[in-house]
């Protein structure tokens, strides 16, 4: 794992450096599907074209897969790959090469690993800074695939939109596998003409895509939610409860499952602009495994935020990818644990029965101090056990203390301020008290932009959630379906100009008509 992870990095870091050269198609490619023995490989070309893929264990590459029809959309998969194993790839269309890329293929077994999550990296009325600024520091995470908690485009319909996204995450996408989760603002397109003509999703047993899904890697189990299985709302169809309630007892009963984690885009619990969703609360925790969840992913809040709930449900809100950032609605709500208004994203590591949850500023600097549960194995016997292993991107050096590797930054940095322990093992992060929890901050801290984290550890009393979002019988819409705008600002809203609105900007005419009414009635609340 340790050299995997040095190849991939060593890739994408120079990759970094020739970015504006190396995008020769309109989007990707990017890489969906991870599996022991497989990938799948996406890109599209601005017109209708061949498209082949080469690969191999090295930049010779050597086997190739060809797309046997021309179109502008290329999707292949390559197959009898071997397990925890780092390929090279290329994507060739018309003559047109795309630079050398790599992905790693999952472990067959109980291996540990690393990933990321992080949403709502739609742009700020039409700025797309922040999620631009998030990218550099994923990639230096080095992690083995991405979830993206939904809204990953502002107007889903929009061609244009899309193509901004695929760029500002050409460099960490071209090497890392992305899981999408569908969100409110991908729905912004009724025939979601978009999302399912771009992502290719596991397939069910009757061999057809659906929004909500799930996957396998190492010793754990992800469901990927659709909590917008209606046009515009937070529901869950009879017929998706009934899959995960499927799923759920299936990996429970497996004993090489030792974690589970769920991910939608509007979650069970926020105290923030929507709240959470009474309909997913009802429907997670009257589940019958709802003890062997590890925690519940979600976004739509645009936010970062730390709960629990009394039930013993555990999550987190990470909508800190690039839109509008809200304010915290509830301070008082009994599940929120730590709540902080930045920009952020989330890196998640797995050892065994060990997960460590590190909520990270965009710069890659501790949010607040790292979550663990379960015991974390030995890394190391000596510092060059360590080679490879990632750590803070500072000048610096590692040692082995109690069998873990620790990295220390140089004794001082360009900027005069002081060395950052980021996500050392074993040590807590730069400033951070350690609360009752074990992982909390011993107060409000006030990050560079001004915004404050508060830490609101007290016994939980209850709650299910904001006063406006009373629980309701699962599988009914309990929002209103276009209620996803904000307070005091209009980033949530469609874009009326700036948005490419040429006719080839509407891949469904039947579909922009209903988005154009549904638009005009958002603009009169």
């Amino acid at each position: 794992m340790t050299l995997r992870r040095t190849l991939i990095l060593t890739v994408i870091l120079v990759g970094i450096t020739t970015a504006a050269a190396a995008q020769p198609f309109r989007r990707g490619p990017f890489l969906q599907q991870l599996n022991t023995d497989s990938i799948v490989v996406v890109w599209e070309t601005t017109s209708s074209t061949d498209g082949r893929v080469e690969y191999g264990l090295d930049s010779n590459y050597g086997q190739t897969v060809t797309d046997p029809d021309s179109g502008t959309h290329h999707e292949l998969s390559l197959t009898g790959l071997s397990a925890s194993t780092t390929y090279h790839y290329k994507v060739v269309s018309n003559g047109v090469e795309s630079p050398d890329c790599t992905f790693a293929t999952a472990p067959a077994g109980r291996e540990p690993f690393r990933f990321v999550v992080f949403g709502d990296n739609r742009d700020e009325d039409g700025d797309h800074s922040n999620h631009e600024a998030l990218i550099p520091a994923i990639i230096v995470e080095n992690p083995e695939f991405i979830i993206n908690t939904g809204d990953m485009v502002d107007v889903g319909i929009f061609n244009s939109m899309w193509d901004k996204f695929f760029e500002i995450e050409f460099e960490l996408l071209r090497n890392v596998p992305l899981w999408p989760t569908f969100g409110n603002h991908e729905q912004y397109d009724f025939a979601n003409t978009q999302y399912r003509g771009l992502f290719s999703l596991p397939l069910h047993t009757d061999n057809q895509e659906r929004r909500y899904y799930d996957f396998r890697y190492s010793n754990c189990h992800f469901i990927i939610f659709n909590t917008h299985d209606i046009i515009y709302g937070t529901w869950l169809s009879s017929d998706q409860q009934t899959y995960i309630e499927s799923k759920l007892a299936s990996v429970a009963a497996d004993p090489a499952v030792e974690h589970i984690f769920l991910v939608g885009h509007h979650g069970p619990y926020s105290s923030s602009n929507h709240g959470g969703s009474s309909t997913i609360r009802n429907f997670v925790e009257g589940l019958t495994q709802l003890n062997r969840i590890d925690y519940f992913f979600s976004g739509h809040d645009h936010t970062y935020e730390r709960w629990e709930a009394d039930t013993g449900l555990k999550g987190f809100v990470t909508g800190g990818g690039g839109a509008g950032l809200y304010s915290q609605d509830d301070p008082g709500a009994s599940y929120s644990k730590f709540y902080v208004k930045d920009y952020h994203y989330l890196l998640v590591e797995v050892a065994g029965d060990w997960v460590r949850v590190c909520p990270r500023y965009q710069d890659g600097s501790p949010l607040e101090a790292c979550l663990e549960t379960g015991v974390q194995p030995d890394e190391c016997n000596s510092p060059a056990d360590c080679d490879g292993f990632p750590h803070d991107p500072c000048p610096g050096s590692f040692s082995c203390e109690n069998n873990l590797c620790i990295w220390t930054c140089d004794s001082t940095e360009p900027d005069g301020g002081e060395p950052d322990g980021g996500f050392d093992a074993g040590e807590q992060d730069a400033g951070a008290d350690q609360g009752p929890d074990g992982a909390d901050q011993g107060g409000p801290q006030d990050h560079d932009d001004g915004s404050t984290a508060v830490d609101q550890d007290q016994p939980d009393a209850g709650d299910l959630g904001p006063a406006d979002d009373q629980p309701s019988d699962s599988g009914a819409a309990d929002e209103d379906p276009l209620s996803d705008s904000g307070p005091t600002t209009d980033q949530d809203q469609p874009a009326a100009s700036g948005c490419g609105c040429a006719s080839a900007d509407y891949p469904n005419p039947i579909g922009a008509l209903i988005f154009l009414a549904a638009f005009i009635r958002r603009r009169k609340r």
